[in-house]
Order: C-alpha cells, then structure tokens, then sequence
C-alpha cells in the first residue's frame, strides 16, 4: 500500500504518488507527515505565476467591514477557519478564507460565486446556512453559522466506535443532507469524518 499523500492545491488526502489528484487535477501532491500537519500549519501551494499572497489574518482583522477575527479555528488544503464576530449582532460565526486566485482569474471568482448562491439555497437542518462571502486581499471569504462542537473524526478518537444505532442514525442524516445538497446540483466531493460537525 503505498503512503497516504495529500494533494497540496485542494487537501484530498488520497491522492496517489506522482500522480494527478482525482478531486481537482493538479498534479502535485506532498506526503501527510502526521495527522497535526493538516491541521496545525497550512500546506503551502507552489504559486502560479502572478497568483497574489495572502495578506495574513491574525486576531482583530476585520473582514467586510463587520466580521472581526477572534481566533483560528483550523487550516486545511483551501484555506483557513476562524471564529469571528459579527459587528452588527455581536453574534459569534464562522468564517472561512479560500487561497487568494490571480487577479485576471474573473472565472473562478465568478465560481465561486455561483456556488456560495447555490449553497445559501439549500434548506436542511444538518447543512450550515451560508449568511454571507466577500473579497478580501486575505481572499474570498464566506460566513456561515458557527458549529459548537468537533469534528467526527475527533469524536470517534475521543469515543471510540459508535454503537450501531447511533452511527446509523448519524448516517441517515448525512444521506439526507447530502440529498439536500444534490437536489440544488451541487456535489460534495470531499465528505470525510473531518468535514463533518458534531454540534
């Protein structure tokens, strides 16, 4: 079996050595050290030409004139998660940063466009609600409820296997709001226990 690798443009941790990743083309990948290097530091992607850096993000940026960060709640192969505050509600969210594109680059800005108005029109109690994106020179950002729990891949290393009865019932719910999802065209293409919340 050969080392489990990470591809570096889009974080899909089964890509294959020296070979082009499956979920988003780019052709190159680097090898997951240890499971803390996926989610203390960022992969850094080779630069494409003309690409912009990020303009780092620390506690008290403030993102579209009203999400102030508070802290960083994890890192992944698009981009970055934080916990921020919202000026106008007080209300606490979540907001993630996606890897700054190149300025030329209108098509994938208008992609990602379309699919945040995609994503704020699918109605199920297991999918976060996107409440509102932007474009930051940190890069194209979007908020959404903020979950107030871990993920399942560090529920199941705090609590071991689940009995049956629940993993099926949580199974239910993740083919149900998938469903949801594919009702509006879109496809996840990445679901793992770590991208998903348990509240």
């Amino acid at each position: 079996t050969p080392p489990m690798r990470t591809c570096d443009a889009c974080g899909f941790e089964n890509a294959e050595p020296d070979r082009a990743c499956p979920l988003c083309g780019a052709s190159e990948v680097v090898p997951v050290t240890s499971e803390l290097s996926t989610v203390a530091a960022p992969a850094t992607p080779t630069p494409s030409s003309g690409a912009p850096a990020a303009a780092r993000v620390e506690a008290g940026h403030v993102f579209g004139e009203r999400y102030r960060v508070v802290s960083l709640l994890g890192t992944g192969g698009m981009g970055q998660v934080f916990r921020v505050e919202d000026a106008r509600s007080g209300q606490a969210l979540a907001l993630k940063v996606l890897r700054p594109v190149d300025a030329d680059d209108t098509d994938r800005v208008r992609r990602f466009q379309r699919e945040i108005q995609v994503l704020t029109r699918i109605q199920h109690p297991a999918v976060l609600h996107i409440l509102d994106w932007g474009e930051s020179p940190a890069g194209l950002y979007f908020v959404t409820e903020l979950v107030d729990g871990e993920d399942l891949k560090m529920a199941i290393r705090r609590r071991g296997a689940w009995p049956p009865a629940e993993a099926a019932e949580l199974g239910a719910t993740l083919a149900e709001a998938l469903a949801a999802a594919h009702a509006q065209g879109v496809v996840h293409r990445d679901v793992k226990p770590n991208n998903m919340m348990i509240a």
